[in-house]
């Protein structure tokens, strides 16, 4: 019994999303669809909430699958349609249909989405998602759940749909992965069925042989040449079966075929590319694992972190960063809520850079963003009718740059990384390297955030579960976990790496970052000269010596800019200093600077020497300057290049110093002015965006009621193409029916529920007088040619009607014309009675017969009683089925006493008799034999009998006259 129930339950579900104009689509793809063992169907509609939907019968004539109506509870079985209720989403779990009541809310229900997540969910690889006809987007989203568990995504070519919203929409996600009419979907589905059944069946040495292919190899060199990804280092069956899939959609015969494709067409490079990569992501995947880390880990993240300090997180392989801005909107919202002062820092990267630049725009669809709630939707998106953007707050959080996982090193001092459903495309040896980076990554106690089929493998002691079931982890321990060495092509990376992120940070790498042993600073302290290193925009980095008691920082609020922080003539010459360098990059040497000295008597002062020296790291980085400062009486050697300083004395008399200071402010009194000014532009600008909310809000409104419009209107639009087709199928039998009374002479009469007339037939019309304008009119009303008054006709139907029992009575016309007339219930499906039905047989012809009959019958009779010879009639088996008076006279009994008797019965002689029947019986020729009968006084009498057949009109025996005479 259990095997049974294994063997009905279907390997694959088909889950068909369709809506406006999808009825003909549908018919047309289950016409091409067979029986398989392997399969099941779930048809997911937008359908309206007010009418039935009549789709099962429709669907019906196509398919030889049987078509259920979803139930709550009902488990899913092979080769049936399952077709959604009105009025409910449903959802698949455990191999069972669920239902859920859809309740009328301000936000656009997605049915096809909801049930392609949980289809994703339940059959991950094995889940089929078809898109057709229909508005809007609904089941865009759901694609992405199917392809991030690597199912199987169609949609209908655009040219072929009544409605092409909804294909397009799902073409547009890049994730389709085939195109086609609706009759040729089950062709591919089949095709697809086959090619992973080979792949599955094939072993991990099969694999291998196959990866040693020329073709094979190439496909992976012209991908590594282009994107500078190795995808050797991913699982080898993964990529074997995306390769697969592009081969067939392509309609390349085999991978050399398609190798020469991939030469000559880039956007099929590309769509490989990206195919390979498996760009699945959006907002809050997995609800209840964001509800955690919003719950748990952020509160426990930030209070590990002070407020000097940056929370740092990293998203790698965020796609196009739905992800990344959603754990955005949680921090954000968490230090909001708490009023709490901090610099989080979100760090997405990813190896394709079309993706990249799509997730920095911040740019989304309605359609992706069906799972953010619409608390955060209406808080942190902006609208402008057909898409929405992220708001600026939430995008300053992110940085998005490119990063391959594999090759280049890891981020540093982060406390927590999300990388959620990529390790699993990795080959496990793979996989411990990307751990182990992300192990050196995180700070300690900083949170590991994997996927749901991904875990720590043999680093699980390295990290304490958080939560099991969403795979969150802490790192428990701060050494640095089996850190290789960097190869030289992962050292070049590196630097490069920083390239690409110093222009993002608003705090730039700076080499002090680097200073982190103590025999680096004890070096630096005894060899370097008192000085400041300072980056391009003058805010100081490292302080050597006793250069400190050079800084007198002003009041206000707190900076590093060197200038902020030196005065005087120290302040003028290095400001002079850093000028000139900053345009010719060479370096410059000012002597002679006076500064005020704090000890001693009043008006003593010492005078300095200032070197400013530019250095830069490497080609292409920041530039940063070393000032160095010397007492006159020491000896000036800041950079140990002194004969190539451009020494020059620095004079500054008492008005130039006046003069500057009036200068500097001015310029004060005018940066405040600005500042003033910047200020009032801000406070209008934050009006007209408040007046500019108001306007957006209005128009979400408004974008919102015709969205509900444009639903009630689908919804409209289907119910109208099933009624549609039922009409046109109701016309085509009642032109049957009006095409069946005309040609048969049968008389019908229709009768409603009050007895009015409904229809008829034209037979009847004649015996009743009829004419169409009669339809309506009570059946009392009416004048007819029979033997019958209206009132007893009309009495024998309310009977009819009231009892549900038919009648039949005999009638005649005034013509001599006779009828047997019946009256019957009129019954709906439901057994419920609506009319009457009078239906009139002629039988004047079967009365001329009987009649004809009773006269020959009589005849008949007359000459048997005349008759002075017994005769008598009797079956085969010996009955007596009739005889004359003189038969009955002569054994002393009357004729009905005799009737049904057996011969045997009245005679003695069994064995004459038996061979007498045994003839009959053997439709031989009886012969003449002598019966002993008995009478009724006890005595005998000897009776010669000859017999004969009797056959009728088509030649069939019925039964033997035997004639007697008494010896």
């Amino acid at each position: 019994m259990k095997q049974e129930k294994q063997a009905n339950q279907p390997q694959y579900i088909i889950g068909v999303g369709a809506s406006a104009g999808g009825l003909e689509a549908l018919e047309q793809f289950f016409h091409q669809t067979d029986k398989d063992d392997r399969l099941a169907y779930v048809v997911i509609q937008h359908l309206s909430p007010n009418f039935k939907s009549l789709m099962s019968e429709l669907l019906a004539p196509y398919t030889e699958l049987d078509i259920v109506i979803a139930t709550d509870g009902l488990e899913i079985q092979a080769n049936t349609i399952y077709l959604i209720p009105p009025k409910m989403n449903l959802t698949i779990g455990n191999g069972h249909i669920h239902l859920i009541e859809h309740k009328k809310t301000a936000k656009i229900n997605f049915p096809i989405d909801v049930f392609f997540r949980s289809l994703a969910i339940e059959m991950q690889d094995r889940a089929i998602g078809v898109i057709l006809s229909g508005t809007g987007s609904d089941g865009s989203e759901g694609i992405l759940a199917i392809k991030d568990y690597e199912g199987f995504v169609l949609a209908q070519e655009p040219d072929s749909a009544d409605f092409a919203g909804m294909p397009v929409s799902a073409i547009e996600t890049g994730l389709v992965d085939c195109v086609a009419s609706p009759a040729e979907m089950a062709l591919k589905i089949q095709e697809y069925l086959r090619t992973e059944g080979n792949l599955k069946e094939m072993s991990e040495a099969d694999l291998s042989i196959l990866r040693e292919e020329n073709a094979l190899s190439l496909i992976f060199t012209l991908l590594q040449r282009k994107y500078n990804i190795d995808f050797g280092e991913y699982k080898l069956a993964t990529m074997l079966r995306r390769i697969e899939r592009r081969v067939h959609f392509s309609d390349s015969k085999d991978i050399s075929t398609y190798l020469k494709l991939l030469r000559q067409d880039r956007d099929e490079l590309d769509q490989l590319f990206r195919d390979l990569l498996v760009e699945v992501t959006h907002f809050f995947r997995d609800q209840e694992a964001f509800k955690f880390i919003s719950a748990d880990v952020i509160p426990r993240l930030v209070s590990q972190v002070e407020a000097s300090q940056i929370l740092r997180v990293w998203i790698p392989g965020c796609a196009t960063g739905e992800e990344a801005y959603s754990l955005a909107i949680l921090f954000y919202e968490y230090l909001m809520l708490h009023e709490i002062e901090l610099q989080v820092k979100i760090f997405a990267t990813d190896v394709h850079q079309q993706s990249l630049d799509y997730g920095s725009r911040g740019v989304y669809s309605q359609d992706k963003l069906t799972s953010v709630p619409s608390s955060y939707l209406d808080r942190y998106f902006i609208s402008d009718g057909s898409s929405y953007t992220v708001s600026r707050e939430i995008r300053k959080m992110v940085i998005f740059a490119q990063h391959n996982l594999i090759q280049d090193p890891p981020f540093t001092r982060l406390n927590l990384v999300a990388c959620r459903n990529v390790l699993i495309y990795f080959r496990p040896s793979i996989q411990k390297r990307v751990l182990e980076h992300f192990h050196f990554a995180l700070k300690k106690d900083g949170v590991l955030f994997l996927g749901p089929s991904e875990n720590t493998g043999d680093l699980n002691d390295e990290f304490a579960a958080l939560n099991h079931r969403w795979r969150v982890y802490q790192k428990t321990s701060d050494r640095q976990y089996g850190q290789a060495p960097l190869s030289p092509a992962e050292k070049q990376s590196k630097s490069d790496w920083s390239n690409r992120v110093a222009p993002y940070a608003q705090q730039p790498q700076t080499p002090a970052t680097t200073i982190r042993s103590g025999w680096e600073k004890e070096l630096l302290s005894r060899f370097v000269p008192s000085g400041f290193l300072i980056d391009s925009h003058y805010n100081a980095v490292h302080i050597f010596g006793d250069a400190g008691k050079y800084l007198a920082p002003t009041s206000g609020r707190v900076t590093f800019s060197i200038f902020n922080m030196i005065q005087g003539q120290l302040h003028s010459s290095i400001r002079a200093a850093l000028h000139q360098v900053s345009q010719t990059e060479e370096p410059i040497a000012y002597q002679g600077i006076r500064i005020d000295s704090d000890e001693g008597e009043d008006g003593q002062f010492e005078r300095v020497k200032i070197g400013v020296d530019p250095i830069r790291a490497g080609r292409d980085q920041d530039l940063f300057y070393l000032i160095s400062l010397e007492l006159e009486e020491g000896k000036f050697d800041a950079t140990d290049q002194k004969d190539k300083l451009n020494v020059k004395q620095f004079d500054l008399s008492e008005e130039n110093l006046e003069h500057i200071n009036m200068l500097e402010q001015e310029l004060q009194f005018t940066k405040e002015h600005l500042q003033l000014t910047i200020e009032e532009l801000e406070t209008t600008n934050e009006e007209l965006q408040s007046t500019n909310e108001e306007l957006i809000a209005s128009n979400e409104e408004l974008q919102s009621t015709n969205e509900e419009l444009h639903s009630v209107n689908e919804e409209l639009y289907t119910v109208n193409s099933e009624y549609q087709l039922k009409i046109n199928e109701l016309t085509k039998l009642n032109n049957d029916m009006k095409n069946l009374q005309r040609s048969s002479r049968v008389r019908i009469l229709f009768l409603d529920r009050y007895l009015r007339i409904r229809d008829f037939t034209p037979e009847m019309a004649t015996t009743f007088n009829l004419l169409p304008q009669d339809v309506g009119r009570p059946i009392e009303h009416l004048l007819y040619n029979l033997n019958i008054g209206r009132e007893e006709l009309a009495e024998y139907a309310r009977k009819v009607f009231d009892e549900g029992e038919s009648l039949v009575k005999e009638v005649e016309t005034t013509e001599d014309a006779r009828y047997l007339m019946h009256v019957l219930p009129y019954q709906l499906e439901t057994g419920v009675v609506e009319g009457i039905v009078l239906y009139m047989t002629e039988i004047s012809s079967m009365k001329i017969m009987e009649e004809e009959m009773r006269k020959n019958q009589k005849r008949f009779h007359s000459l048997l009683s005349h008759m002075r010879r017994p005769v008598f009639y009797h079956d085969a088996n010996g009955e007596i089925i009739y005889l004359n008076s003189v038969m009955a006279k002569l054994l002393d009994k009357n004729v009905q006493e005799l009737i049904g008797q057996n011969l045997k019965e009245i005679t003695e002689n069994e064995s004459v008799l038996d061979q007498y029947l045994s003839a009959a019986k053997q439709d031989q020729p009886t012969p003449r034999v002598t019966l002993y009968l008995n009478k009724g006084d006890g005595s005998q009498i000897e009776v010669v009998i000859d017999s004969q057949p009797v056959f009728d009109n088509v030649g069939n025996l019925i039964e033997y006259q035997g004639i007697g005479l008494v010896s």
